[in-house]
């Protein structure tokens, strides 16, 4: 959990409370909150796809406030995939999405973030895309080939992410980014159901 995400919140709770704009200081209030709740997760290593959905959704909401002009989001579930019942790796979405967000819509000044669910066969494709700045084609090769970026303190890498679901799922699990500069990047995960 980055503290600058926290302070920054509290700070736009602060100003919308001055500015008197309660519906904005409940709905931040209230995104905080379950974006808290669900991060914390009573440690568990594994939760439900809705709740790491709701948390990517909590995330968005807060930032969309914070950058109104910058930011749209969608998140798109096939109807047929039951969120409730399907046990995913925590805290994964939500990284590629603040990802997507910090280096696509936030470089670029605007863009739209879409998340998608999908189903294909015998596979969960998890997909987090945006419309934001992309990556030049040295940082997607970096990125696919394994090799670790310098970040910034605090921060977390794609090839983290990307470490991490291989070493939870093994060869149950398919990750392929791609990014065009200018244009946005896609992060795809395909788990096979079998680990769900």
């Amino acid at each position: 959990m980055q503290p600058h995400f926290l302070y920054n919140t509290l700070a736009i709770i602060s100003w919308c409370a001055k500015a008197g704009e309660t519906e904005q200081v409940v709905q931040i209030t209230n995104d905080l909150a379950q974006y808290y709740r669900l991060i914390l997760a009573k440690g568990k290593n594994f939760v439900s796809l809705k709740e790491e959905l709701d948390l990517v959704k909590h995330y968005l909401s807060i930032q969309r406030l914070r950058f109104a002009d910058q930011l749209d989001y969608e998140i798109a579930v096939d109807p047929e995939i039951d969120v409730e019942s399907i046990q995913i790796l925590h805290r994964i979405l939500q990284p590629i999405a603040e990802n997507a967000f910090q280096h696509g819509i936030y470089v670029k000044g605007q863009g739209k973030i879409k998340v998608t669910v999908a189903k294909k066969e015998e596979t969960l494709i998890l997909l987090v895309a945006d419309n934001g700045a992309g990556a030049s084609p040295e940082i997607v090769e970096k990125i696919r080939s394994g090799e670790q970026l310098e970040l910034k303190k605090g921060g977390f890498s794609l090839q983290s992410i990307i470490n991490i679901l291989k070493s939870s799922y093994g060869d149950q699990v398919r990750v392929e980014f791609f990014s065009k500069q200018g244009e946005g990047s896609v992060f795809q995960i395909e788990l096979n159901k079998s680990v769900l």
